[in-house]
Parts: C-alpha cells; sequence; structure tokens
C-alpha cells in the first residue's frame, strides 16, 4: 500500500517546482505572517539575505538545502532563514511545500521549547510548530498556487477537522516533504506511523528524528495532537 501511494504522488507532483517569482511571493507573505508570529518588536526577520550586489544569490544556487541563523544582541533578535534555489526546484516542490519548510526555518528561532544545546528549537519541535502555529497564518497571506491533493487519505484525515480547508492544504503541502525525505533516501507515507519511543530528549545540535518521526509530527501539528514519543518523551 506504501509504495501505491508513493506512486500516486509521484503522479500528481512530478513535474511541480517552484520558480522565482514564486518565491518572492512566498517572502512577502513570510514577513507578513511573522509580523503576527513574533513574540516582540524585538523580533525581525530577513529571508535569503542579499549577498553584495546580488539579488538572486541563494536563488541561483543548486544546493537542496533550507536553514537557519540566529542572532541576539543587546535585547534585538535578528532570524535569518535561506531558502537555497536547488530546494526550491527540487522536482515535487510547490509553493505551499516551500512555506512549509520556510515555518520550519522560522520555528528554529521562536518555535519554543524544546531546545537543542545551541539555544534553538530541536527540529521536531520546529517541524510541530511550522504545522500547528506558522502555517495557519503563512496561508492566510499566500494565495493558494498548486492543485490539491485527492490522495484518499488525506481526504479521510481530514473529513473531521475543525477547519477542513486548512488540513487539505496542509496535508497536500506534507507530500513535498514526502519527496524531500525520498530524495534524501528515506521512504514514509500518511498511512504509517513510527514505533519508536523514547525516554529522554535528544538535545544534540546535529540531532535529527527519522524521516516518518518528522511527518508524524507534521500530521500531528496539523490535527492538534500532542508531540509523539518517536522524539518526545511521554513524560
Amino acid at each position: 500500500m506504501k509504495k501505491l501511494i508513493l506512486l500516486s504522488l509521484l503522479s500528481l507532483n512530478i513535474h511541480a517546482s517552484v520558480n522565482y517569482d514564486q518565491l518572492s511571493q512566498l517572502k512577502e507573505a513570510i514577513y507578513l505572517a511573522f509580523d503576527e508570529l513574533k513574540p516582540d518588536s524585538s523580533h525581525s526577520l530577513s529571508i535569503n539575505q542579499k549577498v553584495g550586489d546580488l539579488e538572486s544569490y541563494w536563488w541561483d544556487l543548486d544546493i537542496v538545502h533550507a536553514s537557519y541563523s540566529g542572532v541576539e544582541q543587546d535585547g534585538l533578535f535578528s532570524h535569518n532563514i535561506f531558502l537555497f534555489g536547488g530546494f526550491a526546484r527540487l522536482d515535487g516542490m510547490t509553493l505551499d511545500g516551500l512555506a512549509l519548510t520556510a515555518c520550519h526555518e522560522i520555528g528554529h528561532g521562536i518555535g519554543g521549547l524544546p531546545l537543542k544545546v545551541n539555544g534553538k528549537t530541536m527540529e521536531g519541535q520546529a517541524d510541530y510548530y511550522a504545522t500547528q502555529t506558522c502555517l495557519p497564518i503563512l496561508f492566510k497571506y499566500l494565495k493558494q498556487a498548486d492543485e490539491l491533493s485527492t490522495d484518499p487519505y488525506i481526504e479521510y484525515f481530514c473529513k473531521s477537522h475543525t477547519d477542513y480547508s486548512y488540513c487539505q492544504r496542509a496535508m497536500t503541502a506534507l507530500e513535498s516533504e514526502i519527496f524531500f525525505f525520498s530524495y534524501l533516501g528515506d521512504e514514509t507515507s500518511f498511512e504509517e506511523r513510527s514505533t519508536e519511543v523514547v525516554t529522554e530528549l535528544n538535545t544534540s545540535e546535529t540531532y535529527y528524528p527519522s524521516a516518518q518521526c518528522r511527518l508524524d509530527t507534521s500530521m500531528n501539528g496539523i490535527f492538534g495532537l500532542a508531540r509523539p514519543t518517536c522524539w518526545f518523551p511521554k513524560n
């Protein structure tokens, strides 16, 4: 069944990718959303910080990557996220999928506890924050550009959600995450669940939950469920 679902996703999105104009639209929407998301006026955000005179420096890089960096000085918090062109142009990437990644990166700065030893929000918490808190606000400012998925599992999961439209759009965005995990060599699907159970937090700077665990976490954020025990200890 898992392979059949993955094949249906491939047929839906294999030619999808994000162009530069769409990235510009996304950046405008993120700035508007961040004004609502930031804890207070001491926090600021920069997206794909300009390098010299090169406006499209990060877009021109074919590296499949997105990242976050943050600096606190004199009570002012500067957050920087980077969405590389190679990541946006990845087969299966959509505008909403890239929005999901942007929310994850923002989550490293303002996503809350638990934190890594370097003071950034942990990967699992950034995933949870992205779908539970950030994406609903970002979608208010980002016009829907992608076709919504016809995956029957999305219909099944979302029919009982209090906000069906958000659920369907957010779950469709997660299909891009499934493609990204596949690019990394990890097969994930909506109908599976991670069987991992941790007893303590791994706060290492380099720790990432498994791909299925991360997908589970993102889904739990959409549905307002608890953070899964594949990375977050029950007690």
